[in-house]
């Protein structure tokens, strides 16, 4: 999968209003139905047109937990890591 940054979270990012390690940060998941890896322009999940989540039995959000983010100087990146 590549890796893909929407504009809204850049954008709060460079703003301070989003902490990955302190905010309560929660992965969704989708079936293979979903728009949500071409459409580039969504700002939140209800701006896909088909996001399509998973709809198996018992599945909620789960909240991120053990969060942190750690600079690679041999790769020259930084890794948010849950």
């Amino acid at each position: 999968m590549a890796t893909f940054l929407f504009n809204e979270w850049k954008r709060a990012s460079l703003r301070a209003e989003i902490d990955l390690v302190t905010d309560d940060i929660r992965a969704a998941l989708v079936m293979s139905n979903t728009t949500a890896d071409t459409e580039d322009d969504a700002n939140t999940l209800s701006g896909f047109t088909t996001l399509d989540e998973c709809n198996g039995a018992h599945y909620v959000r789960k909240a991120l937990t053990g969060k942190s983010v750690v600079e690679v100087p041999a790769s020259d990146k930084a890794d948010f890591q849950a």
